[in-house]
């Protein structure tokens, strides 16, 4: 059942991720107060949103997204104690030997992660048929867009040399080298990194 200590708890917690690159993964089971098995489920969730690394026993902190992870725990922290406080009410006055011991996953969090991993991957393995060659979708239109910027058109060859002049080669479907030799680009396209 919520109490003042989990307060305590929670601001420790808070304190923690923002000063530390890393925390270990009992004690911020022990610091959420969750069982084994819905902390696992849970971490894995915020690993894969805001860019945790887990290695071994400790969790790596991503700096970069930590503001919003605890904009999230405190959204998670009132569902949590909205929930226990919901069933306080429906189950009358609690004696002191019961006790709210389980906090419920955020199902809705886990819906939305596994739809745009779902979305991403089916991207990545969509293959089409661009000048010769059979590359994945999102790298022509990479492509594409260096060619409306350059008013010039790719052509596929076996293998890129230091002076292939708007040249792509091609091995399992994916790009290997794009040549670019006295094009004069200026600027290349976000997207080229990822």
């Amino acid at each position: 059942m919520y109490n003042k200590s989990d307060d305590l708890e929670r601001s420790k917690l808070k304190r923690i991720l923002k000063v530390s690159d890393s925390i270990k993964m009992e004690q911020m089971r022990d610091m959420l107060d969750l069982d084994t098995k819905t902390f696992n489920t849970q971490i894995l969730d915020w690993a894969e949103e805001f860019g945790f690394r887990i290695d071994g026993e400790f969790i790596i902190i991503n700096k970069n997204t930590v503001d919003n992870f605890i904009d999230r725990l405190d959204k998670q922290f009132e569902t949590w104690d909205k929930m226990e406080t919901d069933k306080i009410g429906k189950l009358g006055e609690l004696r002191s030997e019961n006790y709210i011991t389980s906090k419920p996953k955020e199902k809705t969090i886990r819906k939305e992660a596994e739809h745009k991993r779902k979305e991403e991957e089916e991207r990545l393995k969509k293959i089409i048929s661009f000048r010769g060659g059979q590359i994945l979708q999102f790298e022509a239109n990479i492509l594409q867009m260096l060619e409306t910027q350059l008013k010039k058109q790719f052509t596929l060859v076996n293998k890129i040399y230091y002076n292939t002049q708007m040249g792509f080669s091609v091995g399992n479907n994916k790009i290997t080298g794009i040549g670019f030799y006295d094009c004069r680009i200026s600027t290349l396209p976000e997207s080229i990194g990822n």
